[in-house]
């Protein structure tokens, strides 16, 4: 993927970043975990903090 990423590609820019936001997510689950089976409840503070908290001024 790196080597498409900075190179000539069969491939759209588009695609590839896409394709690379996809694996970095999948490490991110993978390191992390899903927070599906969670009983610390992080995975939902984060979201709220992302998307539904205001950002302090």
């Amino acid at each position: 993927m790196n080597g498409d990423s900075f190179g000539n590609s069969l491939f759209s820019k588009t695609f590839i970043d896409i394709a690379m936001n996809v694996a970095r997510t999948a490490q991110c689950v993978y390191q992390y975990g899903d927070g599906h089976a969670s009983q610390e409840h992080e995975t939902q503070r984060r979201l709220l903090a992302l998307l539904i908290n205001p950002i302090p001024e």
